[in-house]
């Protein structure tokens, strides 16, 4: 979708969260996939009256829109002078991780099924190595050292010497 931004029109918008405490998001206005270097303007949290998808997206329920296959993939971050900037997820994982990301900006709770399913694992790998702990496994507060890189990177294995092969008899 093309936004607008007084009488130009670019078909990219690019927002970064500068820092996890930031209370705005920085973006620019593109007119390609380039990730710019410069974000010269800036959106408050406090500005913000929606995020809207899914059947909140009145504004796009026209007959193109229904045609659509990515309506579903759809966020809408609405201002309180009612100005929206839509963004369409390329696929199912980036709109959750989108949708996701901006509910916690916004103050609101995690609600797809799929942060669930996430976040319970992470908990199932903190039981696991509070247990390891309980067990008497010393887990080490700091890293390991990094080896030394190997004198040369000339590897060879089963995998690689098979598909050779088989590459050589065609």
């Amino acid at each position: 979708r093309r936004v607008r931004e007084g009488s130009k029109s670019h078909p990219f918008i690019y927002f970064k969260l500068p820092s996890l405490v930031s209370t705005e998001l920085h973006y620019a206005f593109l007119s390609n996939k380039e990730v710019p270097t410069n974000l010269p303007h800036k959106l408050d949290k406090q500005e913000l009256s929606a995020v809207l998808t899914g059947s909140s997206l009145t504004h796009l329920k026209s007959k193109k829109a229904e045609k659509n296959a990515n309506l579903s993939n759809i966020i809408c971050l609405q201002s309180k002078n009612n100005q929206t900037v839509d963004f369409i997820a390329p696929g199912r994982t980036e709109y959750i991780n989108w949708i996701e990301g901006l509910r916690v900006f916004t103050g609101h709770q995690m609600e797809e099924p799929e942060t669930a399913a996430e976040l319970q694992k992470l908990v199932e790998i903190e039981t696991q190595v509070k247990l390891l702990d309980l067990a008497g496994v010393t887990i080490p507060d700091e890293m390991p050292p990094i080896p030394p890189p190997p004198s040369h990177f000339d590897f060879c294995t089963a995998d690689t010497t098979e598909n050779e092969e088989g590459a050589n008899e065609l």
